[in-house]
């Protein structure tokens, strides 16, 4: 569809059409939108604050959920408003675990737990540790195993050594992927 967009755009110069594209940070752009557009405004759009979140969860939900509840889908959302509308259904559905995050969602974790999955054995347990660490840095885990986890752009490494999960619900598709035996062995690592 990219090679179409940009067929289209080159030819619409007088008429009076606009495109309202998006892209998200750190991927390519399909095509050069300089050259395909007479004029082009580029808006980023960051996360969305507590106080929008909320905004956002009340307004679909009702606000069933408490106010810890809420800090920690804001926390997992990373800012994302789809990402906590359905951490903020979970949590609504699953009020017997109190302020313990849900399992995740069909709708929200499949993308996330399938890319987890698909990474080596070795490399999701070095990835458990790191998720269950209070400070997870490269010296806890098996290094060689780790670049797996960089290499598809799960984590980075910063450079103090420390372990970032590309989003917070990485982290918690690690951890909540993981069979019981597999966090006893990490807390064990830990």
């Amino acid at each position: 569809s990219a090679p179409l967009l940009e067929f289209v755009a080159r030819r619409l110069r007088s008429q009076p059409v606009g495109f309202v594209m998006a892209q998200r940070t750190g991927e390519p752009e399909p095509f050069p939108f300089e050259r395909a557009c007479a004029r082009l405004q580029r808006i980023e759009i960051g996360p969305l604050g507590s106080s929008a979140l909320q905004q956002v969860i009340r307004a679909q939900l009702g606000s069933p959920l408490s106010r810890s509840q809420l800090l920690e889908v804001e926390r997992l959302c990373g800012g994302n408003p789809l990402f906590a509308l359905e951490l903020a259904r979970a949590f609504a559905v699953q009020t017997e675990l109190g302020n313990q995050p849900p399992r995740i969602p069909a709708t929200l974790g499949e993308a996330v737990l399938r890319e987890v999955r698909a990474l080596p054995l070795p490399t999701r347990g070095a990835l458990l540790v790191a998720a269950l660490a209070a400070d997870p840095k490269v010296g806890l885990v098996d290094q060689v195993a780790l670049s797996a986890a960089v290499n598809a752009a799960v984590v980075q490494v910063g450079r103090d050594e420390t372990i970032v999960f590309r989003h917070p619900l990485y982290a918690w598709a690690v951890s909540g992927s993981a069979s019981a035996s597999e966090h006893r062995t990490a807390h064990a690592a830990l």
